[in-house]
């Protein structure tokens, strides 16, 4: 996967697309979504928590070729 973050200045990702998302308080890298309403969900341990600090996003990364 290359590591092309994209400012959320410069484009929004789709809504209720997961991407991966980083979070620009503490440099913390989660998977989430933006929702119709344009509040920033993440998955975490305990569920799906609100961010509003996200500063760049990225498509999630393929998944590995298996050889099946």
């Amino acid at each position: 996967m290359k590591d092309e973050w994209i400012s959320v200045k410069e484009r929004l990702p789709e809504v209720m697309d997961f991407k991966v998302l980083l979070c620009d308080k503490d440099g913390e890298v989660f998977q989430g979504y933006l929702s119709q309403i344009g509040t920033w969900h993440c998955m975490r341990y305990m569920g799906v928590v609100k961010y509003t600090n996200i500063e760049f996003w990225q498509p999630l990364p393929s998944p590995p070729n298996q050889g099946h």
